[in-house]
């Protein structure tokens, strides 16, 4: 029987008690994300009625029959703590084999840093506590938790190694990854997401679907270098994935790639409350990636 040199190395990570410096580092990174995130403007109040942020707090859905919660807080809120209940309870595993001790540590941890961040928020002149946000992050945080209580120690493991074989044999490909989640991020900036069908068709009605009148939205250079350029790059990226093992970059594929994303990008821009599609978009990527 032939034993993988990659599950050897990544059992012996596991073995390893020693919590990874860059699983730390990521963790105290998110956390510092989502604080800033969430209090920003900073505009605190010098005059805090501490009654009535209580009593705001709970005055939202579903601590309040009558009240209404927008898709895009629904959406927000159970996505962003994901990462961070996964990241505790990846910690954690490191230190203990227990699955229980794990998911617990990472939710009491994401929800008290929730509720701290709700309280904070309770003191500004432009954030509002609310009680249904802290009800959701706990939900998203748990969520992660489960999966990093599970897996975290072990896909841990091998995404470092993933990356450091790629680093050490392909780095263009860690380019290309980056690249791609700059790209991706741009596209969907600022993350307001719905799950309302109004405010899905208020985009639509809003969005230039003709080329000419989309085209007139900004001058050429900024489609040259903001679509027609980034695309290009983009293609050449992808074509060269894992390139000195292959006879020749593959091109199909890679614009194939390319166009699909821009294809994806521009209509998730539907589902964000203060974007909207624009057909010109499409259209200059399509040619950068052909060209």
């Amino acid at each position: 029987m032939q034993i993988n040199p990659l599950d050897s190395r990544i059992n012996s990570m596991n073995n390893n008690l020693p919590i990874p410096k860059s699983l730390t580092a990521c963790t105290i990174l998110y956390m510092a994300l989502l604080i800033y995130a969430s209090l920003m403007p900073y505009d605190f109040s010098a005059e805090i009625d501490y009654k009535r942020v209580i009593s705001h707090a709970w005055s939202h859905w579903p601590f309040n029959a009558k009240a209404r919660i927008s898709g895009s807080d629904i959406v927000s809120n159970l996505a962003l703590y994901i990462p961070l209940g996964f990241l505790i309870a990846s910690v954690y595993r490191h230190k203990s084999s227990r699955f229980l001790p794990a998911f617990i540590t990472a939710v009491l941890a994401a929800t008290l840093l929730s509720l701290c961040i709700e309280l904070t928020q309770g003191i500004t002149l432009s954030r509002t506590a609310s009680a249904t946000d802290w009800l959701l992050n706990t939900i998203s945080a748990a969520s992660g938790a489960v999966i990093g209580a599970k897996y975290g120690q072990t896909l841990w493991s091998q995404g470092t190694l993933w990356i450091r074989h790629r680093w050490d044999h392909h780095p263009l490909d860690i380019l290309t990854l980056f690249f791609t989640l700059l790209l991706i991020t741009d596209a969907l900036a600022p993350f307001l997401p719905t799950i309302l069908l109004s405010q899905i068709w208020r985009s639509v009605k809003v969005s230039h679907w003709n080329i000419i009148e989309g085209f007139a939205q900004h001058p050429w250079h900024w489609w040259l270098f903001t679509r027609v350029l980034v695309y290009m790059i983009l293609t050449m990226l992808i074509a060269c994935w894992n390139f000195p093992g292959r006879t020749r970059p593959m091109w199909g594929k890679a614009f194939f790639i390319a166009v699909s994303l821009a294809l994806f990008l521009d209509f998730s821009k539907l589902l964000i409350v203060s974007r909207s599609l624009n057909l010109a978009n499409i259209i200059s990527s399509i040619f950068g990636a052909f060209v």
